[in-house]
């Protein structure tokens, strides 16, 4: 029961994607026996004005030919197999499987081409053991598909403002530093500049340098 608050849409609920075609609705098969001996030769086809099709394959229904039957049965609505069900049950089996190969080629034919994708980069960095580095270029960085990865130097907007307040701290240290070869330094200048060591040491090339 649909809910009176829930506005009903015409669309359908899975959209068929972009160059796909509507194919016919597979015939439907069905397999009996004959009543007697008496019926017409075999390989006999009769088709009805309803699209109805019956197929008289008798006791030799190996002698069809489903490659030629498959293009002329497609169309139909029922599919009536007469004679040996055993040995008619392969020739339905090839005609189905004509029929898939057949709506898979269509499909394909109709499907939009694919532009091909550019190959991507490397990131090319020499690593620890002397090769290149393997990973995409960009890889973990701000700016994927081009550049080093985030392990050889490409920079993330996190890395970026660690580096702009370092370069500032190594400002801020370098002027108190000067300021206190002439005159002492205020509270406020002596706190800016235990800030201003504590990025400096917590930078891993500072660390490096030590």
């Amino acid at each position: 029961m649909n809910s009176p608050n829930v506005p009903r849409t015409s669309e359908p609920r899975n959209p068929k994607p972009a160059g796909s075609i509507r194919l016919p609705q597979r015939p439907r098969i069905t397999r009996c026996w004959p009543q007697d001996d008496t019926g017409p030769a075999p390989g006999t086809i009769v088709e009805s004005a309803d699209g109805d099709v019956t197929v008289w394959a008798g006791r030799d229904a190996d002698k069809l030919d489903p490659d030629r039957l498959a293009a002329r049965l497609r169309t139909a609505r029922s599919i009536t197999l007469i004679g040996d069900i055993w040995r008619i049950r392969p020739f339905e089996y090839a005609l189905r499987d004509r029929w898939n190969t057949a709506d898979r080629a269509a499909r394909a034919a109709a499907r939009p081409p694919v532009a091909p994708k550019p190959p991507l980069e490397r990131c090319g960095r020499p690593r620890r053991n002397g090769r290149p580095c393997q990973a995409w270029a960009g890889a973990g960085t701000d700016t994927p598909g081009a550049g080093p990865c985030a392990y050889h130097g490409g920079l993330t907007a996190l890395k970026e403002a660690v580096k702009r307040r370092q370069d500032a701290a190594v400002e801020t240290v370098a002027e108190l530093a000067a300021k206190a070869r002439t005159e002492p330094l205020t509270l406020a200048e002596e706190l800016r500049g235990a800030m201003a060591l504590r990025d400096l040491l917590a930078d891993p090339r500072w660390r490096r340098a030590r």
